[in-house]
């Protein structure tokens, strides 16, 4: 960070592991701001739980708000809306522990309607256009109606880099 002065958060690529299974897999985000700034039209662009970040620059744009589920992808739409810069390391820093759980707890009615709501926040700010609220309501909320199992195979077939 004192070496980049103008980057504003920088994160890293995490893995994920599984240990009733023994299986990891990577989640990999896009590294440079140009890059970051496409990718979040469509998804979070950085593994929260390995990001630093320069406070002035987060209260600057009101800091965290209450977006229940998508506070910190909410955040990094408002810094990027604003110009600010954002960047990822290109290594794994971070091995998370994950379980049988995390695709249920992404799924269901109420993290259908919580990801509607941060897409109508994020379209609401131009972040996203007209064409791309639609297509992320289409995919990404819908997707959250499915069976644990079907969410399961979405996450580890299509979302992430198996090992």
């Amino acid at each position: 960070m004192q070496t980049h002065p103008l980057i504003s958060a920088v994160g890293c690529q995490i893995e994920e592991y599984d240990p009733k299974i023994g299986k990891t897999r990577n989640k990999n985000v896009p590294i440079t701001s140009a890059k970051i700034y496409r990718y979040a039209k469509k998804r979070n662009p950085l593994n929260h739980m390995s990001v630093m970040f320069r406070k002035k620059d987060i209260l600057a744009v009101n800091g965290y708000e209450q977006v229940s589920l998508f506070e910190d992808y909410y955040l990094w739409v408002k810094l990027l809306k604003r110009g600010y810069k954002l960047y990822n390391l290109p290594m794994n820093l971070i091995r998370a522990t994950t379980d049988s759980g995390f695709y249920s707890r992404r799924g269901g009615f109420g993290y259908f309607k919580r990801e509607y709501r941060f897409q109508l926040l994020a379209y609401s700010l131009s972040f996203t256009s007209k064409y791309e609220f639609l297509r992320n309501v289409l995919v990404r909320t819908c997707m959250r109606l499915f069976p644990p199992n079907a969410l399961q195979f979405i996450y580890e077939k299509i979302l992430r880099n198996n090992n």
